[in-house]
């Protein structure tokens, strides 16, 4: 999804909830009668037929992009799991696990050359998805300790 469709998404979500959460209001206020007095016809059943068609048409477009982003998450986390196991007795630690369209990205830090990337690969592509290209980041870590000096008797 690009931006442009998830700000338009945003956009009218927030319209919608507005004018919905105000007509709301003035029902419980007891004004929607005097606003609907001068009403002719079928004024104000294409008004409630217009909200209703509304929120449907945002309530598609926001289930799918849910519906994507837990699925998108699950599989990060599956991944992130292999992963996990992969470094396990290990020094190294997974940074960060992101998908972009087919592409795996895994991140991890630790010093020195990790463990053979092939089980990892193996791993997610039977468990995850066979699909998924894997791409790893090793951003290797060097650790410096000083201890503190203790302080002079006084």
């Amino acid at each position: 999804m690009t931006a442009a469709w998830g700000a338009l998404l945003l956009f009218v979500t927030n319209m919608l909830a507005i004018l919905l959460a105000g007509g709301g209001v003035l029902a419980i206020l007891g004004l929607s009668g005097a606003a609907t007095v001068k009403l002719k016809g079928n004024a104000r059943r294409n008004a409630f037929i217009l909200i209703i068609i509304s929120s449907l048409l945002v309530a598609v477009p926001l289930g799918a992009t849910g519906a994507q982003i837990t699925w998108q998450s699950r599989q990060e986390l599956e991944i992130r799991r292999a992963a996990d196991a992969w470094l396990a007795g290990t020094e190294f630690e997974v940074r960060e696990v992101k998908i972009t369209g087919s592409v795996a990205d895994i991140i991890v830090t630790g010093p020195g050359d990790p463990p053979p990337f092939d089980s990892v690969v193996t791993d997610v592509q039977q468990n995850v998805d066979p699909q998924l290209t894997i791409e790893l980041e090793v951003i290797p870590v060097q650790r410096f300790v000083r201890e503190g000096i203790a302080p002079p008797n006084r």
